[in-house]
């Protein structure tokens, strides 16, 4: 069966075209998942989630290219999005752990405060659009569509300027000799 018809069947409930896609495309998708996860059980569950995901929105559906490409988009976009939830959530745990536990010494605290506020100057030297992107999407939380939404900007645009940020960021942490905690530090924001 081609793709069309196959998410044509889909479209009206066809069980048998939603088995056939999950067949054909299910173990590619795994390997898609696995190499931004690298976790077997996770990209497993990834894939499972986005097919889930597909028959439970199969009536609304609007797929304009081959169903390997759409699939393959989606896989990787809840990859990123779980990525960067479960980046956020464990990093700011630690940070909140050693921000607010009384367990932490006065040298652990200086030293957190010395990162945060050398981070925080970072962030206030980016460029305006960069580092107002950038807050709207660390700081306020904010999904790119939102913040493309708020500023009248393309989603194109915050993605580049979150990277620029990003590498800004990280240079400026590399040269000041925070290199061991790059990635902590980046997740954290």
């Amino acid at each position: 069966m081609s793709d069309t018809t196959v998410i044509d069947k889909l479209k009206k409930g066809d069980k048998a075209a939603f088995d056939e896609l999950f067949r054909t495309h299910y173990k590619y998708l795994v390997v898609i998942a696995h190499k931004y996860l690298n976790d077997r059980d996770g990209a497993r569950d990834m894939v499972q989630d986005v097919f889930l995901d597909i028959w439970k929105r199969r009536a609304d559906l609007k797929i304009d290219q081959s169903a390997k490409f759409f699939l393959r988009r989606a896989v990787i976009n809840n990859c990123l999005a779980r990525k960067r939830k479960s980046d956020r959530i464990t990093i700011n745990s630690e940070l909140v752990s050693v921000d607010r536990s009384g367990d932490n010494s006065t040298a652990d605290q200086l030293a957190f405060n010395d990162i945060n506020d050398f981070v925080n100057n970072v962030i206030n030297e980016l460029p305006e659009r960069c580092r107002e992107v950038f807050i709207l999407s660390r700081k306020k939380e904010m999904s790119h569509k939102e913040i493309a939404a708020e500023l009248d900007i393309s989603t194109k645009t915050i993605e580049n300027q979150m990277t620029k940020a990003l590498k800004i960021i990280r240079l400026e942490l590399k040269s000041k000799g925070f290199l061991s905690i790059i990635g902590i530090i980046i997740n954290q924001l």
